[in-house]
């Protein structure tokens, strides 16, 4: 009797502490998010909580850095494109006040109009990579290039009336991948091709 009297002892002990560790986790986990909150953990043992407490400190400071990323980005991201639009608001208020004929002003709306949309097609392009990053694709397929071509300079065509596309490609061209890869690879291309040729 004494014998499992003290063995319930122990396991009722061990279990408290168990309880108590997991506890801590728990309200670690649940101000994951919290700065002000006190994360530290200490783990007496070395044992699979031990492991888990240090997993999701690990977890914790990855999400602080990439929300640090995140918020840079998005800075960087609204003085790229707070400058043009303050040129381009300029510009209109100068044409209201007769200060500035349209024609120049028209002129200068269009260069500013111009860096916005390549700042937004590399963004577009930043992010989609990010999502075939993650898409965790395991299988390539045979993709048909003829069918991604025409539909890219359906795309870009009307951009630059200067530039007339000419496709000659094997009907018969496959390659292997996804369309979404190839979609996006094209995209980079022909928006650089489109920022820089004059006529072709």
């Amino acid at each position: 009797l004494i014998t499992f009297l003290m063995i319930g002892l122990i396991l009722g002990g061990w279990s408290l502490i168990i309880v108590l560790k997991i506890e801590k986790l728990k309200l670690k986990i649940d101000n994951i998010d919290n700065l002000d909150f006190d994360h530290s953990v200490e783990m007496d043992s070395d044992d699979e909580l031990k492991s888990l407490a240090l997993a999701i400190e690990d977890m914790r400071i990855s999400l602080i850095n990439q929300e640090k990323y995140r918020n840079q980005m998005y800075q960087n991201i609204s003085h790229d494109f707070k400058t043009p639009l303050t040129v381009i608001k300029s510009y209109v208020e100068a044409v209201e006040d007769n200060v500035e004929d349209e024609r120049t002003a028209l002129q200068v709306i269009k260069q500013q109009t111009a860096k916005l949309e390549q700042k937004v097609h590399s963004l577009l392009y930043l992010n989609k990579l990010d999502y075939l990053k993650d898409s965790k694709i395991h299988s390539l397929d045979l993709v048909d290039m003829v069918s991604i071509l025409n539909s890219e300079v359906d795309k870009f065509k009307f951009h630059n009336k200067d530039i007339d596309f000419i496709v000659d490609v094997d009907k018969k061209s496959k390659y292997y991948g996804t369309y979404e890869h190839w979609e996006t690879i094209l995209d980079n291309l022909l928006g650089n091709f489109m920022r820089y040729a004059k006529t072709t």
